[in-house]
């Protein structure tokens, strides 16, 4: 007996998260959180979303829905974290790591700039494109002041300077 009431209630929880769910696709903007609070709060008790009239003002919804689904504290619609015992079904979760690399210019002088560490390429790194702008800038920098003394045929700057 006690087995059947623990299935009702997690059939019973996941419905009224579903609807919570759904629920959520029929806020607008102009609510607060504490409006939806409440509203999450009634249809729990419930158990029933009230139909509600369609805003025209939003017509597409979907970047709406998105942006409530971002606001809203999901944690409060989650029971406790389950035992080893209770374990049903499991969640990948992806682990980032940090690792040391360098800026490179991929493909030559005029390829992106992309952070290498090993065999690994991060194209889309702001600061190795920072550090390659600062690097091409001082490089035109060094050209041009290496280019007022280019009419020397010699190696040395300071060959055109009168000797004293």
């Amino acid at each position: 007996m006690i087995k059947k009431i623990m299935t009702v209630s997690r059939l019973q929880q996941a419905c009224i998260i579903a609807t919570c769910l759904l629920a959520t696709f029929e806020f607008s903007s102009c609510q607060d959180d504490n409006t939806m609070a409440i509203n999450f709060r009634n249809i729990a008790r419930n158990g029933r979303v009230k139909p509600r009239p369609r805003n025209n003002r939003n017509f597409g919804g979907i970047p709406d829905f998105r942006t409530h689904l971002n606001n809203v504290d999901w944690r409060m619609y989650a029971p406790r974290p389950p035992t080893p015992e209770e374990v049903e079904c499991h969640v990948e979760v992806q682990v980032t790591t940090r690792v040391g690399g360098r800026c490179i210019r991929l493909g030559g002088v005029d390829g992106p700039a992309v952070c290498q560490s090993g065999i690994h390429l991060d194209l889309l790194n702001s600061d190795c494109n920072q550090i390659m702008h600062a690097r091409d800038a001082l490089a035109a920098i060094e050209a041009n002041l290496q280019g007022d003394y280019s009419t020397n045929s010699t190696s040395d700057p300071f060959a055109d300077l009168p000797l004293q």
